[in-house]
């Protein structure tokens, strides 16, 4: 028995070891004549694939003027930098019908703690207000342009982004090679 668990073991730990992490990437494609955003999928010879919002895009890589990279980001999550405890079980002493905490501190009464409670939403309202635009700046990590003269290198590097080329079992020592390079 323990030799089966622990062979069940190694497997799963194996197969954690060598999982492959596929990271999506955002492509802003430009044509002569339009734009599209999306998840970047394949990219070959002919055709960039994009997983846009009203579904799958195909675009001819002859059409192409510029492509961005960019990182999906996480939505913006507002902080709590300033809170109010309304747990006053701390004021346990009793002087001249106050309640007192264990450092002399009087209990504040309930206008205080209203007071508190609104400063400290308001200034998290306030900071989160402030910090929201400077997380939603999302530089680009690759800017691709293509000329007629545009070399193959060009497109193969920039299918290093695409979710099918990080799949492939093939691509993966690719991939370290070029995660190592950085």
């Amino acid at each position: 028995m323990r030799v089966i668990l622990i062979i069940v073991i190694l497997i799963f730990s194996n197969n954690i070891i060598y999982a492959q992490n596929v990271k999506p990437y955002l492509a802003i494609v430009k044509t002569a004549n339009s734009r599209q955003k999306g998840i970047l999928q394949k990219v070959d010879s002919t055709k960039i694939l994009l997983r846009a919002d009203t579904g799958f895009v195909s675009i001819n890589v002859q059409d192409v003027t510029a492509i961005k990279i960019r990182e999906v980001k996480k939505r913006f999550k507002g902080k709590n930098y300033a809170s109010y405890d309304w747990d006053t079980s701390e004021f346990n002493q009793i002087r001249d019908g106050k309640r007192f905490n264990k450092w002399g501190a009087e209990e504040p009464d309930f206008k205080d703690q209203v007071t508190m409670s609104v400063f400290g939403e308001f200034f998290n309202g306030i900071i989160n207000f402030i910090a929201l635009p400077i997380h939603a700046i999302n530089p680009a990590i690759a800017n691709y342009r293509f000329t007629p003269t545009s070399s193959k290198a060009d497109q193969e590097s920039l299918s290093y982004f695409s979710i099918n080329y990080q799949l492939n079992p093939k691509n993966r020592l690719a991939l370290k090679k070029v995660s190592t390079n950085k």
